[in-house]
């Protein structure tokens, strides 16, 4: 499907959704998801993963904790 502009390269959307930093480098990126469906489902898998991968972090942590307090 031809929309007329690019998609965000996938580097660009793993940064915002991990720093969330307004600025002029992510000057269109905001304006760019509000119209863009296959952009938003990317940013949506993103945080996805994150929120996984911040869970199994945690989990294994606290596995360590409890194992290293025996």
């Amino acid at each position: 499907m031809n929309t007329g502009f690019d998609h965000i390269a996938e580097h660009t959307l793993e940064e915002w959704v991990l720093d969330r930093r307004p600025g002029e480098q992510y000057a269109g990126l905001e304006e760019h998801l509000l119209i863009c469906r296959i952009c938003q489902d990317r940013v949506k898998n993103i945080d996805e993963y994150v929120a996984v991968m911040k869970s199994a972090f945690f989990a294994i942590a606290a596995r360590a904790s409890e194992h290293s307090a025996a």
